[in-house]
C-alpha cells in the first residue's frame, strides 16, 4: 500500500488508468484538488502530473481521460474550472482551453472506446450540461438538447458506444439518456423520483446483460438490467447514505458508500471490504481492475491507497 498526502484542504475525485502503456506496470493518474498526480508503477508511487507547467497556483482537477491506446497516442485531458488542459506528449507540455464565460467547473469526463477512430470526448459540467469534442480535446460544442437539468454530477458511456451510442448523465434531479451519442437526452425514471445521482456505471458484460448502476446522494444504489428502462433498488435500507463511486466487476461490484468501502459478489448483499486497511480514511473514489488485482482508493485529505 502507498499514499501520498498534500494538504488536509486535498481531495481526490477520480482516476483514470492506461493499461496500455507498458508492460506489467500500468500508467495511472488521479485528479484531485491540489492538481492531477501521476503513477507509472500502478499506483505505489506519486508525482505532480502538473510539474512543467511551473505555476505556484494550484489548478485543481475534478476529471481526466486519457487516450485508450496511450502507447501511440499519449494524449491526457484534464477538467478543470473554466476549461480543460490537453497534453499530447506524456505531461511535457501542456496546453489550455478556456470554455466561454461564465467559466463552467467540469464534474466528469469520459472518453469513446473508439477513440483512435472518432476522437471523441465527452465531459459535465456543474450548472452548464454536457459538453462534446469530436476532435480529440481541441475544441467543445455544449450538446443539452433535452437535458432539462444542467447540473451534472457524474457521467458514463456505455462500452458498446461504438454500436449503441449510450450515454448517461447523472443530475441534482435523476439520470438523463443519450442513445445517439450525446446529441439529444431523455429523462429515466427512478422508483423513488427525483434524485441526486453521484455516480452512474455500466457493467462490463452490459452489452448482454444490460445492467447499469446509479449510486445517489442520499437514497443509496439502483440498478437496472434494462439499460436504464427500469430500476429496482438494491440492499434497501443497509444502503441509504451517499455513493459517489461504483465500481462494477464482474458480476460483482464495489462502491464506496458514506466514506467506506462495501463489496458484492452478486450485486446483490454487500459486505465492508479492506476495513483493516482503511479504518482511519474517509474514501471519496475507487478504480478497480476487472479482474480485481488493482484497487486504488482516493480519500479526502488528498491520500492516495493501492489495495
Amino acid at each position: 500500500m502507498s499514499d501520498l498526502t498534500d494538504s488536509d484542504a486535498d481531495y481526490v475525485y477520480a482516476f483514470e488508468v492506461a493499461p496500455d502503456y507498458r508492460t506489467g506496470d500500468k500508467l495511472c493518474f488521479a485528479a484531485c484538488r491540489s492538481g492531477l498526480k501521476r503513477s507509472d508503477d500502478s499506483g505505489v508511487t506519486w508525482y505532480n502530473a502538473y510539474g512543467t507547467l511551473g505555476q505556484e497556483a494550484i489548478a485543481s482537477t475534478l476529471a481526466v481521460v486519457v487516450s485508450p491506446d496511450y502507447s501511440n497516442e499519449p494524449l491526457i485531458v484534464a477538467g478543470l474550472t473554466g476549461g480543460f488542459l490537453r497534453s499530447e506528449d506524456n505531461c511535457r507540455r501542456w496546453a489550455g482551453i478556456v470554455l466561454p464565460s461564465p467559466s463552467p467547473t467540469i464534474s466528469a469526463m469520459v472518453i469513446s472506446p473508439s477513440f483512435s477512430e472518432d476522437g471523441l470526448i465527452f465531459a459535465s459540467s456543474l450548472k452548464d450540461g454536457v459538453f462534446c469534442s469530436t476532435d480529440r480535446g481541441n475544441s467543445w460544442v455544449s450538446w443539452n438538447f433535452g437535458l432539462l437539468d444542467l447540473n451534472v454530477l457524474a457521467l458514463a458511456i456505455s462500452p458498446a458506444f461504438t454500436s449503441d451510442a449510450t450515454l448517461l448523465a447523472g443530475t441534482e434531479s435523476g439520470i438523463f439518456r443519450s442513445t445517439n451519442g450525446g446529441r439529444a437526452w431523455r429523462e429515466l425514471d427512478l422508483p423513488s423520483g427525483f434524485e441526486t445521482v453521484l455516480a452512474l456505471s455500466f457493467s462490463p458484460n452490459y452489452s448482454s446483460n444490460g445492467v447499469i448502476y446509479a449510486g445517489t446522494e442520499s437514497s443509496g444504489i439502483f440498478r437496472s438490467g434494462s439499460s436504464g428502462d427500469a430500476w429496482e433498488r438494491i440492499s434497501g435500507e443497509s444502503l441509504t447514505g451517499t455513493i459517489p463511486s461504483i465500481c462494477p466487476y464482474g458480476n460483482g461490484v464495489i462502491l464506496v458508500h458514506n466514506g467506506e468501502v462495501l463489496i458484492s459478489e452478486d450485486g446483490n448483499a454487500f459486505t465492508l471490504w479492506q476495513a483493516e486497511a482503511l479504518e482511519d480514511v474517509e474514501v471519496t473514489t475507487l478504480f478497480v481492475t476487472k479482474d480485481l488485482n488493482t484497487v486504488l482508493a482516493g480519500c479526502a485529505g488528498g491520500r492516495l491507497m493501492r489495495l
